[in-house]
């Protein structure tokens, strides 16, 4: 497809039009059922930078005053930024980044990699990166945390680490040795994640469980790589998981929660469940409990 005719981008124009024109005798056939699809397109505000020789002192308006941490880049993003994380190593013990504010629906916040660069993001703690607020002890009243994006990071656990290093850790419950690569858990809101994409993503090599998402809705996962993870668990995770999605709306005439064109191979357990002493899970992909039956889950049966 090539473009035809003319005309300039204006970044202060309130709109962007897009048409298709099908004609000139080459029109597809009804019968045939083709169809056009534009996706993931979005109208988005300059990009906020990170670099691992940045500093937290920066702007981080440009690559040349990159903020150092992503957490950093996500404390001040706004509707509708974009963080552009450049190449390099970011790791935290205690959990890399979480977010804990929220996009809006013609304008998400995205998090993503600098175009041609590969940053990878590694963490010891809990959750590399975290979608959600609250826990168990307080559970947040704020608004839901939404309209996110995660788009070509590449995520690495500690899993070839874990016999040198947290041995003595090991079948119990720490994060070192359960810690999850990307997690949206809406469990401890009463305001829940909902409308998060995660694509393009390369997740490996973590203790815990690659993809996980917990008491949310309208979530995309789409094109990522995840492999070699849940070896050291003891919760029984899986490489991709949704666990007791909750409605956010009162739609039942279409899907809400995609996941497509994954790849997830050789992500299995070694520790025993804790619920039970035995194997369990370990899975490539699962689906687990839509009709919320289990630990007193109030969602009701999903839609």
């Amino acid at each position: 497809m090539t473009a035809k005719g003319s005309g300039a981008f204006n970044t202060t124009d309130p709109f962007v039009q897009i048409t298709f024109t099908f004609g000139d005798g080459q029109a597809w056939p009804a019968r045939d059922e083709h169809y056009v699809q534009i996706d993931n397109l979005s109208y988005s505000r300059p990009a906020i930078y990170v670099s691992a020789t940045g500093n937290d002192g920066n702007d981080g308006k440009s690559v040349e005053r990159s903020f150092k941490t992503i957490q950093k880049a996500i404390d001040v993003a706004t509707a509708g930024d974009i963080i552009m994380v450049g190449a390099g190593e970011y790791s935290n013990n205690y959990g890399l980044a979480s977010f804990h504010k929220s996009g809006k629906p013609a304008a998400w916040i995205v998090l993503r990699n600098l175009p041609g660069q590969k940053p990878v993001l590694r963490s010891t703690g809990w959750n590399c990166l975290k979608i959600g607020r609250g826990d168990r002890k307080n559970i947040s009243s704020e608004p839901a945390t939404a309209y996110i994006e995660i788009r070509g990071l590449t995520l690495r656990g500690y899993d070839k680490e874990i016999e040198q290093k947290y041995k003595d850790k090991i079948g119990k419950i720490e994060g070192e040795t359960n810690g999850n690569g990307i997690s949206i858990d809406g469990r401890f809101q009463h305001n829940k994640p909902h409308h998060v994409r995660i694509a393009d993503c390369e997740v490996y090599e973590f203790p815990g469980g690659g993809i996980s998402v917990i008491h949310g809705d309208r979530v995309s996962i789409e094109n990522n790589h995840v492999y070699e993870n849940c070896h050291w668990t003891v919760f029984a995770g899986s490489g991709i998981s949704i666990y007791q999605p909750f409605n956010f709306e009162a739609n039942t005439n279409g899907y809400r929660m995609l996941v497509r064109s994954n790849t997830a191979h050789d992500n299995f357990c070694t520790q025993p469940w804790v619920e039970t002493g035995a194997l369990s899970d370990g899975n490539g992909l699962i689906f687990d409990d839509y009709r919320n039956l289990q630990n007193q889950s109030t969602n009701g049966v999903y839609s």
